[in-house]
């Protein structure tokens, strides 16, 4: 008899199809938050703001706090988006202080994102 390991994808990282889920639930700022984070991988409070069009830093925690996190916890089990004080980005080797992170941090897979920016 011969073992072979499982070689499924471990179910912590957030894929494409999650993405879009949430997406379909959420407004259009939220659709472009997630948007930004997938491709980066993580933004300041201030990127945040700018990418989503809000005119606070109050405003852009709010729609984390009360949409996008809750939609992610009731679709996935878990919130989306986490913030870190201090990280590492293992892609460039950066220390980033003071971001936020897709949760378990996803990598960008060959398959594309089903919702437009």
């Amino acid at each position: 008899m011969r073992f072979e390991p499982q070689l499924n994808k471990i179910a912590a990282y957030i894929e494409p199809g999650d993405i879009d889920k949430i997406a379909q639930q959420v407004d259009e700022q939220g659709v472009r938050m997630l948007r930004y984070l997938w491709c980066r991988r993580y933004a300041s409070l201030d990127e945040l703001k700018k990418i989503s069009g809000e005119t606070s830093h109050m405003k852009v925690l709010i729609r984390i706090r009360e949409m996008i996190n809750p939609t992610a916890r009731r679709l996935l089990g878990k919130p989306i988006m986490v913030f870190e004080r201090s990280a590492m980005d293992y892609y460039t080797g950066e220390h980033i202080l003071h971001s936020w992170w897709l949760n378990e941090e996803a990598t960008p897979s060959h398959e594309t994102l089903k919702t437009p920016i």
